[in-house]
């Protein structure tokens, strides 16, 4: 697989480079593309500088892609990166100076809606783990394609992790959950968990003797997104995993303009540990 870091040259890129040269050291070229993800320019040399001196200490090269000048930063993006299966663009996810989402309108949501490239967009909270958070949580569903989206990011998170703990949350709306019967919530527990050992199971014999060790917690509550957050921070997951729709609506859609209640701008907002969000795409 072949690495590309959206860089802007701003202290978040710089938390981030650590993830992203962690996937390139481990990629067959061992080499970290680094693309200009802000205004139309190159990347300042000081920038470049850093990128490089960082690089050294993971055995990677560093090698900057131009853009080109026309259309908005995702445009460019898209026109830099290939859409390939075994192409990985890595985005920050940050709040901006005149901007009230950190998801909602930015690059990274742009990028992650349109679905035709393999994209893992992260926001940093913990910049001291310097990509290797060791345990992540994943918050999984039944959704038609959604370990298929989540392959690529979990795929260069999983060598660096010791432990992953598999969430399932299933929601139901609050009049209907303050009516649910005791047996009924243990039945729908019960079933998810046993949903989640299987899930399990496939990511033990694909990873064989380098798997972590896996845990899995489930949950039935009216507010998904809360709920998410609690298991993954009754767990002590240093990173949350999410895959994103391409579905305009939906708790895994990609909110493109500002929404405070958005499930997953909520999430992203709120989260005490790094959150990665992947799409899945490329042919």
């Amino acid at each position: 697989m072949q690495v590309w870091l959206a860089d802007d040259g701003a202290i978040h890129a710089d938390w981030l480079a650590h993830y992203a040269l962690r996937f390139a050291r481990r990629s067959g070229d061992r080499r970290l593309r680094v693309v200009h993800a802000a205004e139309p320019g190159a990347l300042a040399a000081e920038v470049v500088e850093r990128r490089q001196r960082l690089a050294k200490r993971y055995g990677v090269e560093v090698e900057v892609v131009e853009t080109g000048r026309g259309g908005s930063v995702a445009d460019r993006l898209v026109d830099a990166v290939p859409a390939a299966a075994d192409q990985l663009l890595v985005v920050g996810m940050r709040a901006r100076a005149g901007q009230r989402g950190v998801l909602s309108g930015t690059v990274a949501a742009n990028l992650l809606a349109r679905g035709d490239r393999q994209v893992l967009a992260i926001r940093v909270v913990r910049p001291g783990s310097l990509g290797l958070p060791g345990h992540a949580a994943v918050a999984l569903s039944e959704s038609a394609g959604l370990l298929d989206r989540l392959g690529p990011g979990l795929g260069a998170l999983l060598p660096d992790l010791h432990r992953l703990t598999l969430i399932r949350v299933m929601a139901t709306e609050a009049r209907l959950l303050a009516r649910l019967s005791g047996a009924a919530h243990a039945e729908q527990l019960q079933q998810a968990l046993i949903w989640l050992d299987g899930v399990a199971a496939n990511l033990r014999r694909t990873c064989g003797a380098a798997a972590p060790t896996i845990d899995t917690r489930a949950a039935v509550a009216s507010d998904w997104a809360s709920q998410v957050l609690i298991e993954a921070a009754r767990c002590r997951a240093n990173l949350l995993l999410l895959g994103t729709s391409p579905r305009t609506t939906g708790p895994a859609s990609v909110p493109l303009r500002y929404d405070a209640s958005h499930p997953l701008e909520r999430l992203v907002r709120d989260a005490p540990c790094d959150v990665a969000l992947c799409a899945g795409g490329g042919q």
